[in-house]
């Protein structure tokens, strides 16, 4: 999806579709569905919206089970011409605002990437695959949800094991 800056009229452009993306790394389901309002106010073009997709082997940070997860997320984004200005290199501090902003060459601005950027940042650092999952048992390493365990996982402050080891303890419980 691209669209010509100066071919934007006044009221501006609503985009309604389902496109198939690739993404390196990413599973997805199928295609996106995306929903765009995009509007001209200068040289600057704003981008608003939302997008839903699933994605396909997630692995759960808890159980680390693989799973399919829906991912809806709205956005904005102002896209700016790259100017003399912005091409300066060194170092330029970053303010809140400008994690908002894109920027667009030739009076061509390429919406699939600008999409492709926000599926991106909408899938979750740490997924978890639902919100009763037990995960993994932290002493034998099996998973809860799948068999239960009688492992003991009681927390034992670290400065107290050499006491508990003169009591004749293990792991707070007294040996048998």
């Amino acid at each position: 999806m691209r669209v010509f800056v100066s071919n934007i009229p006044e009221e501006g452009i609503k985009l309604n579709t389902r496109e198939p993306l690739l993404i390196e790394g990413v599973t997805l389901a199928g295609p996106v569905t995306v929903s765009l309002n995009v509007q001209k106010v200068g040289s600057r073009v704003i981008v608003s919206g939302g997008f839903s997709c699933s994605v396909e082997k997630l692995q759960c940070g808890y159980c680390l089970e693989f799973f399919t997860a829906a991912i809806e997320s709205d956005f904005y984004v102002e896209c700016q011409p790259v100017t003399a200005i912005d091409m300066e290199e060194g170092e330029h501090e970053l303010c809140a605002s400008d994690l908002d902003v894109a920027f667009y060459e030739n009076d061509e601005i390429d919406l699939t990437e600008l999409v492709r950027e926000q599926v991106l940042l909408g899938i979750p650092m740490n997924p978890v695959c639902s919100r009763s999952c037990k995960g993994l048992c932290p002493v034998c390493g099996v998973n809860r949800n799948k068999q239960n365990c009688d492992c003991s996982t009681a927390a034992v402050d670290s400065r107290f094991k050499v006491l508990m080891k003169l009591k004749g303890e293990k792991n707070g419980e007294p040996n048998k």
